[in-house]
């Protein structure tokens, strides 16, 4: 019986020039961390390759279940130092209301909410991620 398994998170540079990713079924400590990984590596890239800071749009409506409790801690840890430290322009996250009040609880300790947003809905996420205001 062949059986395949999907990565829990993808990053990869969208042909129009910013770094997407997605999150897909039930996360672990692991796998957060990975994911948060390859976005530092893709951001170090495209900073690298277009010589500007990068915008990055984030998908996590295909998560199972988001995960506050404690053994998630040094994910979130992780997630709020990047914010702070990566060369990005601007961030959108979209996805259920968990993580949109997660993301924008983080993104203020991190002192970084006016360059991410979280949307409900891809389009209002690449509307913003696009736009110059």
């Amino acid at each position: 019986m062949l059986t395949t398994t999907k990565k829990k998170v993808e990053t990869f540079i969208h042909p129009a020039g910013f770094i997407e990713q997605h999150y897909t079924g039930l996360q672990t400590l692991n796998s957060v961390l990975a994911g948060l990984k390859e976005l530092e590596n893709h951001v170090k890239e495209v900073v690298r390759e277009q010589g500007k800071p990068a915008l990055i749009l984030v998908d996590t409506t295909g998560l199972a279940k988001v995960d506050l409790s404690r053994r998630m801690l040094k994910a979130r840890k992780t997630g709020t130092r990047l914010m702070r430290q990566l060369h990005f322009e601007r961030a959108a996250i979209y996805g259920p209301l968990a993580v949109q009040i997660l993301v924008n609880t983080m993104a203020r300790v991190g002192g970084v909410h006016k360059r991410i947003r979280v949307f409900d809905q891809r389009a209002k996420a690449l509307k913003w991620l696009q736009s110059r205001e």
